[in-house]
C-alpha cells in the first residue's frame, strides 16, 4: 500500500484533479485567522527584499483568497462527504498539542511515529513567538479586512457542516484560508455519510 500526500492551496481545478486521479482521496483543510493571514500578506508585500512576493499581493488579496478557499472547501464537502474532509484550526495545529497531530494521522489511517512526533515538536517550538507577533495592519486595513469577512460566502452557503466548523459570533478575526492536504489510501467505494470528522479538529468552533 502506498500513501501519497501533498500540501497545496485550495484551488478548485487542483482539487478536482485530485478527486479524479486518486482513488478515494482524503483532505485536511487548515484555516488560520483572517487578520493574521492578511497581516502576513501585507508585510511581505511591503518588503522590498522579498522578490517572490509581488507588492500587489496585499491584505485585499488575502481576503479574496479566503473567500475562494472556503468556497472550494464547501463544494468539496458537498461532493465527497464530510467523512473524507477533516477541518483543522491553524492555531491548534501549531499549539504544541500532539493530540491534534495524532488525530490528523488517524484520520488518514496512519500512526504518528516517534520521528513524526519529534518533527512536530521541533516545528511548533516557536508557537509562543508566533502568538505574540503583532499585526502588521493599520486600523483602516483591519476595517477593510473585516468588511470583506462580512461579505463572505459562508453567510449564504447551504452547507451546515462547514458553517458549524468555522463560524461563531466571536470568531470573525480567526477565520481564513490555508492549505489543504490530500492523501490516497483506499479503493473507490460508496460515498460516505455527512460530516463525521475527528472531534478535536472539526467540531469545536473557533474562539478569539
Amino acid at each position: 500500500m502506498e500513501y501519497i500526500g501533498d500540501k497545496i492551496m485550495p484551488d478548485q481545478p487542483v482539487i478536482q484533479a485530485i478527486e479524479g486521479c486518486l482513488p478515494s482521496p482524503k483532505f485536511i483543510f487548515i484555516y488560520r485567522g483572517l487578520l493574521h493571514v492578511a497581516s502576513s500578506y501585507a508585510a511581505r508585500a511591503r518588503n522590498p527584499d522579498d522578490p517572490n512576493w509581488p507588492a500587489t499581493r496585499n491584505h485585499k488579496v488575502a481576503v479574496e483568497r479566503w473567500r475562494a478557499a472556503f468556497s472550494t472547501a464547501d463544494g468539496l464537502i458537498g461532493r465527497v462527504g464530510g467523512n473524507d474532509v477533516c477541518i483543522v484550526k491553524y492555531k491548534r495545529l501549531f499549539n504544541r498539542d500532539i493530540r491534534v497531530c495524532e488525530v490528523m494521522f488517524r484520520f488518514l489511517g496512519l500512526r504518528a511515529s516517534p520521528s513524526v512526533r519529534r518533527t512536530y515538536a521541533a516545528r511548533t517550538a516557536d508557537c509562543d513567538q508566533r502568538r505574540s507577533k503583532p499585526l502588521q495592519l493599520s486600523s483602516s486595513e483591519i476595517e477593510l479586512v473585516l468588511r470583506g469577512l462580512d461579505r463572505s460566502p459562508l453567510r449564504a452557503t447551504t452547507r451546515p457542516s462547514l458553517i458549524r466548523a468555522v463560524t461563531s459570533s466571536s470568531a470573525r478575526s480567526w477565520m481564513a484560508a490555508a492549505p489543504m492536504w490530500a492523501a490516497s489510501t483506499r479503493p473507490r467505494g460508496p460515498r460516505p455519510r455527512r460530516l463525521a470528522a475527528p472531534d478535536c479538529c472539526s467540531r469545536e468552533r473557533p474562539r478569539t
